[in-house]
């Protein structure tokens, strides 16, 4: 934030999210990571393309590399393959 912003009370209208869960968008994945997708945007409260308050942000990408491996998603730029530890490292973004 600039001196001028803090000086006048004004937020920044954007700001890079501290952490990052990103899934596939593309056709393929889609359509098997669909249900595992719902499950993040309701555990986060957020949808796709948008960042929590405290940071955490839910993107969706054309493709992240492990198209043959069903429920991986990139947390933190990190593989989390099964949608059970997906939910378990988002959970541990959360804290």
């Amino acid at each position: 934030m600039s001196t001028d912003e803090q000086s006048s009370g004004v937020e920044p209208r954007w700001r890079p999210p501290s952490q990052h869960v990103r899934v596939c968008v593309l056709e393929g994945c889609a359509a098997q990571d669909d249900d595992l997708t719902r499950k993040l945007e309701r555990r986060l409260g957020i949808g796709l393309d948008e960042r929590t308050a405290d940071g955490v942000a839910l993107e969706g990408l054309d493709c992240i590399g492990y198209c043959r491996i069903k429920e991986t998603v990139l947390v933190d730029d990190e593989p989390v393959v099964g949608g059970y530890a997906v939910l378990l490292a988002v959970d541990e973004l959360l804290r």
